[in-house]
């Protein structure tokens, strides 16, 4: 869950996405959805979006400080559906 200003969204691992993409293509399912759940002002937000969406993304960011490289897929908060609290 963490938010990227520059690209006002959220990244997900690229090896995660594509984890959930091979189990979601084995068990056939339609769509996998990614959740965020974060507080902010003390308030609980929750946003989803299909992973494919962040697999069709152009925009990505890889930590090249780590020794690992972490590559990740990003998603504008505007591609992503909020979750109303009722």
């Amino acid at each position: 869950k963490h938010f990227f200003r520059k690209f006002n969204g959220f990244g997900v691992s690229w090896s995660v996405l594509t984890y959930l993409q091979a189990l979601a293509d084995k068990f056939k399912c339609e769509k996998v959805n990614i959740f965020i759940h974060f507080k902010k002002d003390n308030e609980e937000i929750i946003y989803f979006a299909p992973a494919f969406k962040f697999l069709k993304s152009e925009k990505s960011y890889t930590d090249d400080t780590s020794k690992v490289g972490d590559f990740q897929k990003i998603l504008s908060l505007d591609e992503f559906t909020r979750v109303e609290k009722k």
